[in-house]
């Protein structure tokens, strides 16, 4: 399940957006290494993105900057 970091608070929804900072998170994705993409909601034009490891049974967050 998705979520998006608004000032410092997690918040849940399809119709919400991130900061200026660009940051997101997930809870329950399988442990192990995952490329997180993101892009522009009204062009879906690719803006990032990141690889992380992910622990098992841990929310994580990340953070997508803008990458050619």
């Amino acid at each position: 399940m998705p979520f998006y970091i608004i000032g410092s608070t997690p918040e849940i929804g399809a119709d919400k957006k991130t900061d200026a900072f660009g940051r997101g998170g997930f809870i329950n994705v399988p442990g192990g290494f995952h490329t997180f993409t993101a892009e522009w909601a009204d062009t879906k034009k690719r803006i990032g993105s990141t690889r992380v490891f992910v622990r098992n049974g841990a929310a994580t967050t990340v953070a997508v900057l803008p990458s050619p």
